[in-house]
């Protein structure tokens, strides 16, 4: 696996001074309390979810997220992944795309605009150090206009291809009748509807029997344990940290007949993990989950909540018949759709 000096040598050689994250994490987390809108990804948290859930999917992972510095200050953050998988490298995000890297809000557009081309030719740099032919990074949405440096200087490279996909949000700064009069027309008379005589709940507060309920239904509808004991626990560490909430629901015998799990930075929240008793499919267990968690995440202030992919049968990626089916059960509560542009490149 390559390690820290190597990152920070190739940086050296396309005019960018970088410094590892986990040698400096109180600047990581000063550059984010100063940027305009934190996405969730960027969150420590996340990263550290992320790096577990994927770990048990590599031969080898490492987390090698980088401070941005000018000057000996850090102004950037960029979240890093390499692993090796069946016998070859690569580096994004956990398995995912790379995502471009985050600036101060004092950061000018002319200084950033260097530094994305120095991010993006140091990520061309690790991938010829990897021996990687193609490496893929994306434009995903950051509550701002237009498309990022990072995007443009990608389009100038002809090696470059791009892909569309689509991803969808709640606008939250709304108020909570006006989001739910663009709910999709079925779903406004469930979400508050009262499913016989059980009882809503939130998790607000670390209780581990309640998240032991929840783990258990979730390997239950699975059919299988399909995650580690570890990336639960860093759930469970997020709702400590007041990063993360557990919406559920319980029968009159006192179980847990559905549940969701969300996360939430300063300005973002996501719709991480859910689990519903199969045997009441016919039930609105998920919309009145998702209806109460809206409202929760409202009174965290947060700016925008992300549902997640809006994937569709003619998409260039091939999807499942249950990706689209629970990406069509999201856009019911969307209020937006943007796009999330997939940067596929080349060397």
């Amino acid at each position: 696996m390559i390690d820290c000096s190597t990152l920070v040598q190739l940086g050296n050689e396309v005019g960018l001074v970088i410094l590892p994250k986990n040698e400096d994490l109180h600047s990581w987390h000063e550059v984010l309390a100063n940027i305009d809108y934190i996405p969730f990804a960027y969150l420590p948290e996340s990263i550290e979810f992320q790096h577990s859930v994927y770990r048990d999917r590599c031969e080898s992972c490492g987390e090698s997220s980088l401070l941005i510095m000018v000057d000996r200050e850090p102004v950037g953050i960029w979240p890093l992944s390499i692993a090796y998988v069946d016998g070859k490298y690569n580096f994004g995000y956990f398995g995912y795309a790379l995502l471009p890297p985050l600036f101060r809000s004092s950061v000018s557009m002319p200084a950033r605009k260097r530094l994305y081309k120095a991010c993006l030719n140091f990520a061309h740099a690790l991938a010829a150090d990897l021996n990687i032919s193609n490496w893929e990074s994306c434009e995903t949405f950051h509550a701002g206009l237009g498309l990022s440096p990072w995007y443009w200087n990608a389009l100038s490279d002809s090696n470059t291809m791009v892909s569309l996909r689509h991803e969808l949000f709640i606008e939250m700064t709304r108020k909570i009748g006006e989001i739910k009069r663009d709910f999709r027309k079925s779903y406004k008379s469930l979400i508050e509807k009262p499913i016989l005589d059980w009882t809503l709940h939130m998790m607000e507060e670390p209780e581990p029997d309640t998240w032991g309920q929840f783990k258990k239904l979730h390997e239950t509808v699975a059919g299988r344990k399909t995650r580690s004991d570890d990336s639960w626990d860093i759930h469970l560490g997020d709702i400590e940290k007041d990063h993360g909430v557990l919406v559920y629901l319980l029968n009159n015998h006192g179980e847990m007949e559905g549940g969701g799990f969300f996360n939430y930075s300063r300005d973002e929240s996501m719709y991480a993990v859910a689990a519903y008793n199969r045997d009441h499919f016919d039930k609105p267990i998920g919309h009145v989950i998702q209806f109460k968690a809206i409202k929760f995440l409202q009174s965290k202030s947060v700016k925008w909540h992300r549902l997640g992919m809006r994937y569709l049968p003619h998409d260039q990626e091939i999807h499942t018949k249950k990706e689209i089916s629970i990406s069509d059960f999201k856009q019911g509560f969307a209020t937006h759709l943007f796009p999330n542009i997939l940067l596929k490149h080349s060397r």
